[in-house]
């Protein structure tokens, strides 16, 4: 049985492997991190509201991107990718046409999310794989992350 991290025994863990991190800082800028993880396909779950764009703004005269959320989302253009939001069903037009119109992917959305955590649990792979993490960014601060593959892994 895995750990309360979500982390299984270092028993089943095969040495040097089925280890995603997170790495900082990226060579590119000094505040970016690493998420360091695997080249198979993923599924990416994100909020919207302080992730990915500029919280409530739709209340505040309308929707903006944040800094590096473009940039992001276009880096992970090949795996699927699940946005949710507290935002309400009525919203979904407006939502929908302003991220396609701004160029930002997604496979599908969920509206009416709880404002609460979000919480995800995933069996590790017989590997030892570890097969969910989970990213908390500050509030409408731009998006810290660049993806690197490790073959490794």
């Amino acid at each position: 049985m895995g750990r309360p991290n979500g982390r299984q025994p270092d028993r089943e863990r095969q040495p040097g492997r089925g280890r995603p991190s997170i790495r900082q800082p990226n060579r590119e800028a000094a505040d970016a991190m690493d998420i360091v993880v695997s080249s198979l396909k993923k599924t990416w779950i994100l909020d919207l509201d302080g992730t990915l764009l500029k919280h409530n703004g739709y209340l505040r005269g309308g929707d903006a991107l944040l800094d590096g959320a473009k940039e992001f989302m276009d880096r992970i253009s090949g795996d699927a990718i699940v946005l949710l939001t507290a935002r309400s069903e009525a919203l979904r037009e407006r939502t929908v046409d302003f991220l396609l119109e701004s160029g930002i992917r997604f496979d599908h959305i969920i509206f009416g999310m709880p404002v609460g955590e979000r919480i995800l649990i995933n069996d590790a792979k017989p590997s030892g794989m570890t097969t969910a993490l989970a990213f908390c960014k500050e509030r409408d601060a731009p998006v810290p992350y660049s993806v690197v593959e490790d073959p490794r892994i």
